[in-house]
């Protein structure tokens, strides 16, 4: 669902799952999976719906998996759970031999930063590519190399060539998804991206995490001129990631 920035920051204390908030979920396994789970991006920001994303981004420090239990997988899993699923070519299989091909995937939370360094050397000749944001999101970033193969055969740039455009999984097919258990409080926020008329805002909400965490989370603003979208913040996501990786 989508929220803006003014509603969650004035009375959240954190992301939580449905399964947190007491929601039912549906007992099937993608549904365990989505209603057990806080969702995120180990990179751009790729949500494309509106549905999927308000008006602002939050960036979180890699102190917030400490003691947490989750998983990842290098491609986001609502392309194979979607009720038109687009990571090709397992759309065109069953919902059950989807889930199989996902949890063959699957890494768990603990030490799953080895896995994605090494991912990153192996996919890429110029690693730094993985934070490209261009608008054109089925080459943004796209791997010289994918294991398995299948998924830069049949996704990204190579994929349109296939089935025709938004048929095929986008940078999505290769941009690593987070899934952390139950809740992901905000000590750890390591950043926040806002429209620039939130500017003010967004300080207020550092200062208290300040006072409450001891830790001022850096802010980000998109340029006057820009409204704040699913696009928009995709895009822009870049940017300030390599800001964070370079403050490293």
């Amino acid at each position: 669902m989508s929220v803006r920035f003014e509603g969650w920051s004035a009375s959240w204390s954190g992301l939580e799952s449905k399964a947190a908030r007491g929601l039912a979920i549906p007992d099937d396994d993608f549904g365990r999976l989505r209603g057990n789970h806080v969702f995120a991006y180990a990179g751009p920001s790729c949500f494309y719906s509106k549905q999927c994303i308000g008006d602002a981004l939050l960036y979180f420090d890699p102190a917030a998996e400490n003691g947490r239990t989750g998983s990842t997988t290098p491609f986001d899993s609502g392309s194979l759970e979607d009720p038109s699923p687009k990571l090709m070519p397992w759309a065109q299989q069953s919902i059950e031999a989807r889930w199989t091909f996902l949890e063959r995937q699957m890494i768990p939370l603990a030490g799953w930063r080895e896995h994605f360094a090494t991912w990153l050397s192996r996919a890429y000749d110029a690693p730094d590519r993985y934070l490209e944001t261009a608008s054109d999101r089925c080459a943004a970033g796209e791997p010289d190399r994918l294991d398995p193969p299948e998924l830069l055969e049949h996704n990204g740039s190579r994929g349109r060539e296939k089935y025709g455009p938004n048929e095929c999984g986008d940078r999505r097919a290769w941009t690593w998804e987070v899934r952390i258990a139950w809740r992901l409080p905000f000590e750890h926020v390591r950043a926040l991206h806002v429209p620039f008329d939130a500017l003010q805002q967004a300080l207020e909400v550092a200062e208290k995490l300040r006072w409450s965490t001891g830790e001022t989370p850096t802010i980000e603003t998109l340029a006057p001129e820009v409204a704040a979208h699913s696009q928009t913040l995709y895009e822009d996501s870049g940017r300030v990631l390599r800001e964070l990786v370079k403050d490293e």
